[in-house]
């Protein structure tokens, strides 16, 4: 059991490493302009594009944290993997309080579909309802919240008077072709050198490994 948690994140960043996709974020600055990630979806060899926002909600209380992920509408361009069905896709179209769930994250905390679930801030006074209306197999995802971020943005908004709609904590890329990736992060960066919120992007598989990399001694550790 102990020697699986090294080995699920190595499987993880192995699979992110044979993907499509790219991460844009601003080193120096907290968030992107939402302007863009219209502006890179236009470039070539660009399939799609969203601007997400990461919210470390609480479920229950603060000792049970959860990464969650708030994307536009957009899922199935962007993340193919998570193979939802026709109507899953409509409702997350359609439902502004829709998530989708991993389903370790779902067998862990016993949600089901159709279950609705509430994640607070740090401070108690943002709580927003999810409904999952779908579960996540993909090994990348099964341990993902997924859900709208203009939910998220309306509820900032409404709780503390600031208005996020228009920046992003990240910009997700998904690129036609594997040889095409190197291209498409030069022609991003490129594109922001020298503006007021220079971009550095990197490969999908780069940025979790830099996420874990806190507990890069784990491994060690563990064995």
């Amino acid at each position: 059991m102990l020697i699986a948690v090294p080995a699920s994140i190595d499987k993880v960043i192995d699979e992110a490493s044979t993907g499509l996709r790219v991460i844009v974020s601003a080193p120096n600055a907290y968030m992107l302009p939402i302007w863009y990630r219209d502006a890179i979806k236009k470039m070539p060899d660009v399939v799609a594009t969203t601007a997400e926002r990461q919210w470390g909600g609480l479920y229950k209380d603060d000792r049970q944290p959860i990464v969650a992920f708030g994307i536009d509408s957009d899922i199935a361009e962007v993340y193919p993997e998570t193979n939802l069905l026709p109507e899953q896709i409509n409702e997350f179209l359609h439902q502004r309080d829709a998530a989708a769930v991993g389903e370790m994250l779902m067998r862990k905390y016993d949600w089901h579909i159709g279950d609705r679930v509430t994640l607070k801030n740090g401070d108690s006074k943002l709580a927003l309802t999810f409904q999952i209306i779908a579960s996540l197999r993909a090994h990348m995802t099964r341990n993902s919240f997924i859900f709208r971020r203009e939910y998220f943005d309306e509820g900032v908004k409404k709780t503390y008077g600031v208005d996020i709609t228009d920046a992003a904590s990240f910009i997700t890329v998904r690129v036609a072709r594997i040889t095409d990736v190197p291209k498409v992060i030069e022609e991003i960066d490129g594109r922001f050198r020298n503006s007021e919120y220079e971009t550095s992007t990197i490969t999908e598989s780069d940025s979790i490994a830099n996420g874990v990399s806190a507990i890069a001694d784990l491994s060690t550790i563990i064995f």
